[in-house]
């Protein structure tokens, strides 16, 4: 039986347990999720399960259909792109929004981690890129002054990580080094305050990792 939390209210604990559920591949792509089979394995009613399954199809994580049981969003090529897409979009108007507000010193902390990101890539660690990526998103996101945009990103942070959870790749390595050249044309765009110049680098990095993707990707 799936484990629920006893400290949030009872109808946020069985949505974010299903989602989870989704995002971690526990309910694969396409499968039927019945709300009195989830009901039986989450020991709740159903009624709670059916609010939740309503909120995942607002998400985008659940398909319904009328008089068919709900299921779960194909993972496919077509999904994938849409994702990118949107998260393409977002990061653009964030990076626009945020380039004034970010202080130079978080700007040098990011220089840094790239540093040992080059230093790693030498002996074959990569974990650092990753850091480094993840560090400026965060980074991007966290002086962006709207709120809507930052619960957009948020929302699609889900879709994301499914697909990361999801889908198997090969020659991640390949990709890391690839990405590590993006992110050191990223820093010199924050270091030159030029919003244009930093929205060009990350759309061309989404875009060629969603090619890099779609070459070696395997559900």
């Amino acid at each position: 039986m799936q484990e629920i939390e006893r400290n949030i209210p009872l109808g946020e604990r069985v949505y974010d347990t299903i989602k989870k559920m989704i995002i971690e591949g526990n309910l694969g792509p396409n499968q039927s999720v019945p709300e009195s089979v989830l009901a039986k394995q989450l020991g709740v009613s159903r009624s709670p399960v059916k609010a939740a399954l309503t909120r995942l199809q607002e998400d985008g994580l659940v398909v319904g259909e009328a008089w068919k049981v709900p299921y779960v969003s194909p993972l496919d090529a077509r999904y994938i792109n849409n994702a990118y897409q949107v998260r393409k979009a977002l990061d653009a108007q964030c990076a626009i929004q945020a380039m004034a507000n970010i202080p130079a010193n978080r700007i040098e902390e990011f220089g840094r981690m790239l540093d040992k990101a080059g230093d790693g890539l030498e002996s074959d660690d990569q974990s650092y890129v990753r850091k480094a990526f993840f560090f400026l998103q965060e980074m991007l996101q966290e002086y962006c002054d709207n709120d809507l945009l930052r619960s957009m990103q948020g929302k699609l942070h889900d879709h994301l990580t499914r697909i990361r959870n999801v889908i198997h790749t090969t020659n991640e390595g390949e990709w890391l080094k690839i990405e590590y050249w993006m992110l050191r044309e990223e820093l010199d765009a924050l270091r030159a305050r030029d919003a244009g110049r930093l929205v060009n680098s990350l759309n061309n990095q989404h875009d060629q990792f969603v090619r890099w993707l779609f070459n070696n990707w395997k559900l």
